[in-house]
């Protein structure tokens, strides 16, 4: 199974991206998403993105990914950024079998003391995510945007579903509340709204029994 996994962390020679990593979810009795078989011809080569983010405008670190999202990526790059994709204007029918995702971490004016190079490092089978560099605060918390089509949401408790993070004080993940999200199972769609985001620890798109 491939995993749905976020990690704020930079990578070290001592903490390397592998598939072959335990799975940090069998615990707690949290849940991966199923990216599913949709998605196997997104995880060939290692995806690395970047982008320096000042405390007087903020900025944004983008992630776009598949067929399902041609039209996004090429406007992402005349632009430099990207709205929020409104859930009423996406035509989910309409992606048939492509596959797709858009990652984006929006960090807000005056969230940052001196100008940062975000950077995001993920893994090539896993989704398992590197956001460097380690230790970042936000002063105002960044906003963690996921959209997806043709995920494998079967299983998926929708009650339950959230981004989750692994508290290092407690040994635990926690849920974080998101403003809201959309579930179609049937054409494995998920959205999940503005997840507030106070600082680089390890986060999963996931659910809890």
């Amino acid at each position: 199974m491939t995993a749905f996994a976020l990690n704020f962390n930079a990578c070290t020679e001592q903490s390397p991206l592998s598939s072959t990593d335990e799975n940090p979810f069998a615990r707690d009795n949290v849940q991966l998403i199923d990216l599913g078989d949709a998605f196997a011809s997104l995880s060939k080569g290692e995806l690395k993105v970047s982008a320096v983010v000042t405390p007087e405008d903020g900025g944004q670190l983008v992630l776009i990914k598949g067929k399902a999202f041609k039209e996004q990526q090429k406007d992402f790059k005349k632009s430099g950024e990207i709205e929020i994709v409104d859930d009423d204007s996406l035509d989910i029918v309409g992606f048939g079998k492509k596959a797709g995702f858009i990652v984006s971490l929006t960090v807000l004016p005056h969230s940052v003391k001196d100008t940062t190079e975000l950077s995001l490092r993920m893994d090539k089978k896993s989704f398992d995510m590197e956001f460097g560099p380690p230790g970042t605060v936000f002063a105002n918390p960044a906003l963690l945007n996921i959209i997806a089509v043709n995920l494998n949401l079967k299983k998926v408790n929708l009650e339950t579903l959230a981004i989750y993070y692994d508290n290092p004080e407690t040994g635990q993940w926690q849920k974080i509340d998101s403003e809201n999200v959309v579930v179609d199972k049937e054409h494995g769609f998920l959205r999940i709204r503005n997840t507030q985001i106070t600082h680089f620890s390890r986060y999963a798109c996931a659910w809890s029994n």
